[in-house]
């Protein structure tokens, strides 16, 4: 740069006529440093001078920024002016206590009011540059299209509250206000004369009184359905005496072994289980091998999930004495600790300790005897009087397919 005293400081072409660094006259240096946020040095050897083009392009884009910062600040103050305008609107609302026709009329009169004040159509913004009255004038029919936008609002959510207000009453409180109800302490009673005001403390307290909870109602297991007639039951119990009774009423014997099934089905389950090599579900922790799927899962569920989950354990609230079901909990604090009897006959008067022996005690009024003898059929209102007769029995006297029908533990009662 042999001749940088013509060369443009910005473009770097020559003619460059504008000075840059003058000491009475720095209004280039500021706009650049205004417009490009870089701060020019005078260093040797650089231009100093600018030409006309880059001057007109500068004094643009500094007329650009400030008309940009000027009407940013016209914008705010407007903004904050209708907002604090909506503030007192809001707490001016409903400072008296008119009727609510009254009140909407006056919000309908209110309206037409602010709409003669403003314009109707929306205030076309020109792009030429203004003066300052047409910006002022244009931001204040903004100011009242606004306005008039924010005050249908509120007054119609303020209607609404109100309208709400007058439909919904509090009966427990509005009772409490005018004497029906007094505080005790411990209790609300009706008294006629005394007016007492609730405190908060009483108000949640009632709360808790009223608020009362919806007994738990069990569902019902779905109906079960006998694959072989279609026929429905109640119960899985039901189904399976049904079957017993009607379908299997024909014993098989075992070819292999001494033991009848109930149907050639079972009869094929109990060849597959006992007589055949064949089994392809192996258990994966012990290696031991069963006929069926469903064995399968109750056996890792019985032998090996045993310890996983250990088994829920019932203990009295007074002694801390534990039990393996509830009804056991309940009757050990009756009988030892409370003594209650609850459960009442209505026959004879006499009362138990839980609701299942008034069952059996009932049993006796209406000579049901659900409790049969496998061997000879003898009934029994209660399942240990059945087992005390299986000992009159003898094991020796009965047939193989009458030995095949009793359960393990009955067996165990005959005598040898």
């Amino acid at each position: 740069m042999n001749n940088s005293n013509s060369i443009c400081r910005i473009c770097l072409q020559d003619g460059a006529t504008y000075p840059i660094f003058e000491k009475f006259n720095q209004d280039i240096q500021s706009k650049i440093s205004l417009c490009l946020h870089v701060t020019i040095e005078d260093i040797e050897g650089y231009p100093r001078v600018i030409c006309k083009n880059c001057n007109e392009t500068l004094d643009n884009l500094y007329n650009f920024i400030n008309k940009f910062k000027e009407n940013c600040e016209i914008l705010r103050n407007g903004l904050l002016n209708v907002k604090q305008e909506e503030i007192s609107l809001e707490s001016s609302i409903f400072l008296g206590e008119e009727n609510e026709t009254d009140y909407e009329y006056e919000c309908m009169d209110h309206f037409e009011n602010l709409k003669i004040i403003g314009v109707k159509t929306e205030p076309t913004v020109d792009l030429k540059p203004n003066t300052n009255d047409q910006t002022k004038s244009n931001i204040s029919q903004v100011k009242v299209k606004r306005k008039i936008q924010v005050e249908k609002e509120n007054v119609r959510e303020k209607v609404y509250k109100r309208k709400l207000r007058k439909n919904k009453t509090n009966r427990i409180a509005t009772s409490i206000l005018e004497g029906e109800f007094t505080w005790t302490g411990e209790e609300w009673c009706l008294s006629a004369n005394k007016i007492v005001l609730p405190t908060q403390q009483t108000v949640r307290q009632l709360q808790k009184v009223v608020k009362t909870k919806l007994p738990k109602v069990k569902k019902q297991p779905p109906p079960k359905l006998c694959d072989l007639c279609g026929e429905v039951f109640k119960d899985q119990d039901k189904l399976s005496v049904h079957k017993k009774k009607v379908h299997f009423k024909n014993p098989v014997k075992c070819p292999k072994c001494p033991r009848f099934c109930a149907s050639e089905y079972y009869l094929k389950r109990h060849m597959m289980r006992k007589h055949e090599n064949k089994k392809p579900f192996i258990c994966a922790s012990c290696g031991r091998g069963f006929a069926f799927k469903g064995e399968l899962t109750s056996h890792y569920r019985n032998v090996h999930n045993k310890n996983l989950k250990p088994k829920k354990i019932f203990a009295c609230k007074i002694c801390n004495k534990t039990y393996k079901c509830a009804k056991s909990v309940t009757v050990h604090e009756r009988s030892v600790h409370t003594g209650d009897r609850p459960a009442v006959c209505s026959v004879c008067g006499t009362s138990f300790f839980h609701e299942d022996y008034l069952k059996e005690h009932m049993r006796l009024h209406t000579g049901e005897t659900p409790f049969k003898c496998p061997i000879c059929g003898r009934g029994y209102a209660q399942r240990c009087n059945m087992k005390s007769h299986l000992r009159i029995h003898r094991a020796s006297e009965l047939d193989a397919a009458t030995l095949s029908k009793l359960k393990p533990n009955y067996l165990k009662l005959l005598k040898v």
